[in-house]
């Protein structure tokens, strides 16, 4: 026999604005901007400053060769779980992750939380590419930085360029 109590749902109202609550509380205490940014600091100086961006280049190009001819036939890729990214050359394996993307004409390779490096075919018109709408910043010809946040926070190349450790950024 299933007893209901004579006032559940004042009950259920209650739980549920004590979770509304305690929800806010913790977001108001533990600011949650912070930790991420505290995360995403040092991906970004080492995707935009601290790695040989002309090795990633000429990896990426040897990637997509590659895959016009067969090798990679598939579009997306997730580190830690595809067990054939181990054949990616090396520099791509120690930058990426999350997954990789790789297209007819370029690569997109997850360097951080919401961020990372596109490269390019040589002949890719980059305006045409398949990752077109994330050429965020150049960092040399034919490989570029995204991050989703660019063109949500002004002045975010300033941003990017206070990481620079060679200008004594932390």
């Amino acid at each position: 026999m299933v007893v209901k109590h004579k006032y559940w749902y004042l009950i259920a109202i209650s739980i549920v604005l004590f979770m509304a609550i305690a929800t806010y509380i913790t977001a108001v205490i533990i600011d949650f901007n912070k930790p991420l940014d505290e995360v995403r600091r040092p991906q970004i100086r080492r995707a935009v400053y601290e790695i040989d961006h002309v090795q990633i280049l000429k990896d990426c190009r040897e990637v997509i060769k590659a895959h016009l001819t067969g090798k990679w036939n598939k579009k997306n890729y997730v580190f830690d779980i595809d067990a054939e990214l181990q054949n990616l050359p090396k520099s791509l394996i120690e930058i990426g992750y999350g997954n990789i993307y790789i297209t007819d004409d370029s690569i997109l390779i997850n360097c951080g939380i919401r961020l990372g490096l596109v490269a390019l075919s040589k002949d890719a018109i980059p305006s045409k590419t398949s990752f077109s709408c994330h050429l965020n910043r150049e960092l040399i010809p034919g490989l570029y930085y995204y991050d989703f946040w660019y063109d949500e926070i002004d002045n975010y190349d300033e941003y990017i360029d206070s990481l620079n450790p060679d200008l004594g950024a932390n």
